[in-house]
């Protein structure tokens, strides 16, 4: 797809894994393949948007998706699936809701999946919204769960699973052979039925999302780690590690995104006297940061570019995401395409350096 954010965050998110888990001060993502499974086909990433003058504006988003391995594309599809999410929740204008703005998202999700696949690829969807508002909002597609972590520890599933056993109540029948077949998973032929509910933050310490195979072991054993974590890189370490020792049947993959999202004086993110905007992302191959040089907004109502947004900031509109006809392409790389990558990269005084996307152009990387 000749989209330019689209393709950086796809690169990003499916570059090579430095380590199992991937943290900072406040957030921590960790993945393993396990001991069976020949490749991972998870996608876990936290993303934190920053505005230059308006921190009020500021949002964080944190996903998983565990990519279906009964199908040929299922890597892929959780790729593209994540991709298309973040990508599009970035180019929302908000002020239409973030109810709106989510659904907006997911549905972009859908569509790209669909398009490129054909039903040869699917994917779980689990995304938690935070901003500074008393709210949380999560959707949730698939068999991945999310988790809120309550004040004094608790351990409750807000998700639920998009199975066969959860939708009959199987509960005392787990051994059933169809009891974890999916009765939908983005990427199929047909409408989607997420959940998608706010979450009051009140009495929440933070939200934990994992695939199935780091919630393989028991309730009480998940409940327990929780209580013995002190902070959010140890619980995610822990959980992959109890994952890999009870026999790492499945890919692992656990986010955990705490509700005080910000630390007193240590915004490592210096606010500007402008409308810059930066995200920063967090995944398996480490932190990238991307500035925008103006913020991609865009209608999620009418699925247009916001005109009055554009006009004030005199931004062209962008490509539109891709409609039922136009198929995302997996990102290639030629060796130009490198060297001009490299070319876009500032040394501007951090620890890894900070992608320059000015979408002025248009978003296509043509004048």
């Amino acid at each position: 797809m000749n989209d330019v954010l689209y393709n950086r965050i796809y690169n990003i998110l499916s570059g090579r894994q430095s380590r199992s888990v991937e943290a900072n001060e406040l957030y921590a993502v960790g993945s393993i393949i396990g001991s069976v499974r020949n490749r991972n086909e998870d996608v876990g990433a936290l993303v934190k948007i920053r505005h230059g003058r308006a921190s009020s504006n500021d949002f964080t988003v944190a996903l998983v998706c565990d990519g279906m391995g009964g199908m040929s594309d299922g890597r892929v599809a959780a790729l593209i699936a994540a991709s298309s999410f973040l990508s599009a929740i970035l180019r929302v204008d908000r002020s239409s809701g973030v109810k709106r703005a989510i659904n907006f998202a997911l549905n972009a999700a859908q569509r790209a999946v669909y398009d490129e696949l054909r039903g040869n690829g699917g994917t779980t969807l689990s995304a938690v919204y935070l901003d500074a508002s008393s709210e949380a909002w999560f959707v949730h597609v698939g068999d991945s769960r999310i988790y809120e972590i309550r004040a004094g520890i608790e351990l409750r599933q807000i998700s639920r699973d998009d199975t066969i056993g959860a939708a009959l109540q199987r509960h005392h029948q787990e051994n059933r052979p169809d009891n974890n077949r999916l009765i939908q998973f983005v990427g199929l032929d047909g409408e989607l039925d997420p959940q998608l509910l706010p979450i009051e933050k009140a009495s929440v310490n933070g939200f934990l999302l994992t695939s199935d195979g780091a919630h393989s072991p028991s309730s009480e054993i998940l409940a327990t780690i929780v209580k013995h974590s002190k902070s959010g890189p140890e619980l995610v370490r822990k959980l992959l590690n109890v994952a890999d020792a009870l026999g790492g049947l499945d890919n692992a993959t656990a986010v955990h995104i705490p509700v005080a999202t910000e630390i007193k004086n240590r915004d490592q993110f210096e606010r500007s006297a402008h409308d810059d905007l930066v995200a920063s992302i967090l995944c398996s191959s480490g932190q990238h940061d991307i500035w925008f040089a103006q913020p991609p907004f865009r209608d999620a109502v009418s699925r247009s570019p916001s005109s009055e947004i554009h006009r004030e900031r005199n931004v062209k509109p962008f490509v539109d995401l891709p409609e039922k006809n136009k198929s995302p392409k997996k990102p290639k790389q030629s060796k130009a395409n490198k060297k001009d990558q490299r070319s876009d990269e500032l040394p501007l005084g951090v620890d890894k350096p900070i992608a320059k996307l000015d979408f002025s152009d248009g978003g296509d990387g043509t004048p």
